[in-house]
């Protein structure tokens, strides 16, 4: 269920900060340059798409979510199991949604696949995982508790339109060590399918070399094989160093909170705070604050107003975290 109602959407406005703050901790956050009445309209979308899906979840024929795939009520993943998830969430980014709805899949997607999100054009995204996870908390390399963190920080941050960033946000949450470090190496469909392409054609070139074409070389195709996961780890690379360098700019006005305020900032503010000297932080956060609705809610929930009225903002402590 969507956690504002229609009316309640409707009286919003740039002075609502204590409310708007509350949808933030909801993971429900203003996108950059999102006014008031842009955000009114999007989460109306998303609240209209959420009440057509527990309409026809409530229809015998069920929610058909794609060709195949039904949703059923019985089918729901159980609120215990969510707000279990979005607790690495509230305490790596203070924010919980665990309201966004999720599914176990009885049919399979693939023979090693473990969930995935589907995303409406409202935005609206619906998890689906594993049937096996119903009852058991891991799946081969899967864990249930971070497949869900993983989606639940997609969802948070889907208006931002970050493909620089998002995986490296979402990955932080993995229970794998090799996973936080190289998780934000593919950022994209596009990703997997050039790392797979020039390993097919090695294997195909050197099938060739065995049964039809013996003097075919195979060394270039061997390059070419290696050319890409060598860019996709310089990349990553490259991120990781942007974010701890906007982490310990950031760090300096933000304190602990640094991570949930990074997790709220676009790709070219990242950029922005790791291309800036250590001390340009405040005067960088000041200047936003005055001129952006999201940076007041930021600040009203982290800045040092919040911290000296002692607001509940979870530290960024999870023990999941890697830095």
């Amino acid at each position: 269920m969507f956690p504002l109602k229609p009316e309640e959407i409707a009286a919003l406005d740039a002075g609502s900060l204590e409310r708007l703050a509350a949808l933030d901790a909801q993971g429900i956050m203003l996108g950059p340059g999102e006014c008031a009445e842009e955000f009114k309209e999007r989460l109306s979308a998303l609240e209209r798409e959420l009440a057509e899906l527990d309409r026809q979840l409530l229809a015998p024929e069920g929610a058909e979510l794609f060709k195949g795939v039904t949703l059923r009520p019985e089918l729901a993943i159980p609120a215990e199991i969510m707000e279990e998830a979005a607790g690495f969430n509230l305490q790596a980014y203070a924010f919980s949604a665990a309201w966004v709805p999720g599914f176990f899949l009885s049919k399979s997607l693939g023979a090693l696949w473990g969930g995935c999100a589907i995303v409406f054009n409202s935005g609206l995204r619906v998890f689906i995982i594993r049937a096996a996870f119903a009852k058991a908390k891991s799946w081969l390399i899967y864990r249930r508790e971070e497949l869900l963190s993983h989606e639940l920080c997609h969802a948070a941050r889907a208006q931002m339109n970050d493909r620089r960033f998002e995986e490296l946000f979402a990955y932080r949450l993995s229970f794998s060590k090799f996973r936080r470090r190289f998780g934000d190496c593919f950022q994209s469909s596009a990703d997997a399918l050039l790392f797979l392409c020039p390993v097919i054609l090695l294997l195909a070139v050197q099938l060739s070399q065995t049964f039809f074409w013996p003097t075919v070389p195979v060394w270039p195709f061997w390059l070419l094989a290696f050319a890409y996961p060598l860019w996709l780890l310089l990349r990553s690379g490259a991120t990781r160093r942007a974010f701890e360098r906007a982490r310990a700019v950031l760090a300096l006005v933000y304190g602990e909170h640094v991570d949930a305020v990074l997790f709220r900032c676009s790709r070219s503010e990242i950029e922005e705070l790791a291309a800036m000297p250590a001390g340009g932080a405040a005067a960088w956060v000041a200047v936003r604050v005055a001129s952006e609705l999201r940076w007041k809610v930021i600040d009203f929930r982290f800045g040092a107003k919040a911290a000296s009225e002692g607001l509940d903002i979870p530290p960024n402590t999870s023990m999941y975290i890697g830095n």
